[in-house]
């Protein structure tokens, strides 16, 4: 069953059609009629009905149509409005984008925009109040009335399209007239010709020309744009109030700047994995050309004399960049060195050079100071003496020991005490240049050559020794002091001599400002100590001719005498190897002569390496062994086994 009133489909028991609200009449039924009741159809009436029946086919653009037809008959008033406003903003778009209206295109979106948000304010996909839906009506009519400006946008900038500018020619031919000179062509001259273009302008004038003479250097400034030459009609002695016509082609020729020629190098150092990026170069922000991440390149720019900055930026990120201050005032060649990162572009200025005619003795460099550094001097001094330096000196560092730097080679140069120059400075041709080199040390001529080797000055006193090597020129003498109580060596005996941490041979040279170390004995007087012998004590005694060993008695003695000091002659009666150690040992000392009397006391060293006994120097035996005889003076202590006493030597002598 379809709507009266708009023919949507609706079903059999729908009251009102919920597309346009139309009351639905609901057909009346029909009541059932037996066949007996229907008349006889006849044949002609069968015929014209089968006729009527077959139909052709519709085709799809009817069917199109149709269907359109019946979705416009379920629109509601307000959405066949909108629909129609649709339409026309497409229809306006298009004809912008056509006609490349820039702003009637920006005018048509507009109203499309609030055209579609109007129709989902109406959908309800766009929620508003209830008592708001007249924002929908005000939508869509604010975007019905900017058709008007749509329109007239279409006229906006062509008003002055055709007027003519001051030097151009209508296309109306316009009848010359009488004209008088503002100035004389004497006055002209040297004046600002943009002051006298405009006066002759003024005057009526139609037919100037302005021809730019490029012939002044970046010194002069007071030339800049001030007239050379100027003619009137041919004329170039023309007087003030000289009557010409006004098609007369006045010829101002002015000064203007030579043009430079500028050659920039740029050295582009490679990142292996970030910051890939290329990089534009800029001049006072004109684009220049693009440097291919890692690729050196070279610019040849044509420019006139002035202040100019080089930009290095990022082709990525505008903000991403590098800065540097290039002045022109002849021509240029410049070399930069570039490096990218996240945030920024490093520029390094490697040289500039000022092709510019030198000054009478002025010398400009064509190599930086790094240059000449790990060449031989001799090629260093020859070059710049090619260049026209004449004050050339030479610093000599007698430094090289073990070969790894060359003979001659240069460290440094200086040229007025700068070391950081660039190729391309000047520099007066008499400035002083100081050439820094290597050498080996033995070359030296200050070094101090030695009469005698270390070993010479051993046993002389120090300050013999001292007062010798400051009479040869060392200034770095440093002493060292041993001490000690052997009566073997005299006091202030040098028992060692070194010069830079080595000892030295005849014949050997050093600096003088090499250290000089003198090491020598100082000799204290021994502390007297009163021992305990056989003849002064007689319970050491006892112990010391006992028939055999008494532990008691030996415990007794110890706790009597803990941590004095026995004197006696004795003999190695044995000794083992202390633990794994196998420069120390365990004595066992019995007194006397004969090792076979093992029957008095057994006295125990333990844990003894040879210069624990505290040899006295004049008797020290080469080796101590089993059967070695020895005078021991050693302290009373305890030990773990009571079948010895034990000792801790104080000196020892041997016999």
């Amino acid at each position: 069953m379809r709507c009266s009133k708009c023919g949507a489909e609706l079903s059999e028991d729908t009251k009102f059609c919920s597309y346009c609200g139309n009351k639905v009449e609901m057909p009346p039924k029909q009541e059932n009629v037996s066949e007996e009741d229907i008349p006889p159809i006849s044949l002609d009436e069968q015929v014209q009905d089968f006729q009527n029946q077959k139909e052709p086919p519709k085709s799809l653009a009817d069917r199109m149509r149709e269907k359109a037809s019946a979705k416009w008959g379920k629109l509601s008033t307000y959405g066949k409005i909108a629909t129609v406003a649709i339409v026309v903003f497409a229809l306006l778009f298009i004809v912008a984008l056509l006609s490349e209206k820039t702003a009637a295109t920006i005018i048509a979106v507009l109203q499309i925009a609030l055209a579609v948000v109007a129709v989902l304010m109406h959908r309800g996909i766009i929620k508003i109040e209830q008592k708001k839906v007249w924002l929908k009506w005000l939508l869509l009519g604010i975007a019905a009335l900017l058709t008007v400006l749509n329109v007239m946008s279409y006229s906006w900038g062509t008003a002055n399209k055709n007027k003519p500018t001051p030097n151009q020619t209508s296309d109306t031919s316009i009848a010359a007239v009488s004209v008088a000179a503002p100035y004389g062509a004497a006055e002209c001259l040297e004046q600002d010709y943009t002051t006298i273009q405009a006066a002759f302008y003024a005057a009526g004038f139609t037919n100037i020309e302005a021809e730019k003479v490029e012939d002044l250097q970046a010194t002069d400034v007071d030339k800049a744009n001030t007239i050379d030459a100027i003619s009137v009609g041919g004329k170039t002695d023309f007087t003030k109030e000289q009557e010409f016509q006004s098609d007369d082609e006045v010829l101002i020729r002015y000064h203007g700047y030579a043009k430079c020629n500028v050659k920039i190098h740029v050295d582009f150092v490679p990142n292996l994995i970030f910051s890939k990026y290329d990089v534009n170069l800029l001049l006072n922000g004109i684009e220049q050309g693009t440097l291919t991440h890692g690729e050196d390149q070279d610019f040849e720019l044509s420019i006139d004399p002035g202040e100019y900055t080089l930009t290095f930026e990022s082709d990525e990120s505008s903000t991403v960049k590098g800065e540097v201050t290039l002045t022109v005032d002849c021509d240029v060649e410049a070399s930069y060195k570039i490096a990218c990162s996240s945030d920024k572009v490093s520029v390094e200025t490697l040289y500039v050079d000022r092709l510019m005619e030198l000054a009478d003795g002025e010398v400009k460099l064509d190599v930086a100071a790094s240059e000449y550094k790990h060449k031989k001097y001799e090629d260093v001094a020859a070059a710049l003496k090619t260049l026209g330096f004449t004050n050339i000196k030479y610093e000599v560092l007698y430094d090289i020991v073990l070969g790894w730097t060359d003979d001659g080679e240069v460290e440094s140069v200086s040229i007025a005490d700068k070391t950081d120059f660039n190729r391309g400075d000047v520099f007066p041709a008499d400035a002083e240049i100081v050439i820094t080199y290597h050498m080996p040390e033995d070359d030296d001529p200050s070094n101090i050559t030695m009469a005698k080797s270390s070993d010479a000055y051993d046993g002389m006193n120090y300050v013999d020794v001292e007062q010798a090597f400051r009479d040869m020129g060392f200034t770095n003498i440093e002493l060292g002091e041993v001490t000690t109580e052997s009566t073997s060596h005299a006091d202030g005996e040098v028992m060692l001599v070194e010069i830079d941490g080595w000892s030295f041979n005849a014949g050997d040279s050093f600096k003088p400002d090499k250290k000089v170390y003198i090491k020598y004995y100082h000799v204290e007087e021994p502390e007297i100590i009163e021992s305990i012998t056989a003849d002064n004590n007689s319970d050491f005694a006892a112990i010391l001719t006992a028939e055999y060993v008494d532990p008691e008695k030996q415990a007794a003695f110890i706790s009597a005498y803990k941590g004095k000091v026995v004197e006696f002659d004795c003999i190695v009666l044995n000794l083992e190897q202390n633990g794994n150690y196998k420069t120390r040992y365990n004595y066992i000392l019995v007194p006397g002569e004969d090792a076979d009397h093992i029957g008095a006391a057994l006295f125990y060293l333990e844990d003894m390496g040879m210069f624990d006994f505290k040899w006295d120097n004049a008797t020290r035996p080469e080796y101590l062994t089993v059967g070695s005889k020895i005078r021991l003076q050693a302290e009373v202590v305890t030990g773990d086994d009571s079948l010895y006493i034990y000792l801790k030597p104080v000196c020892t002598w041997g016999r």
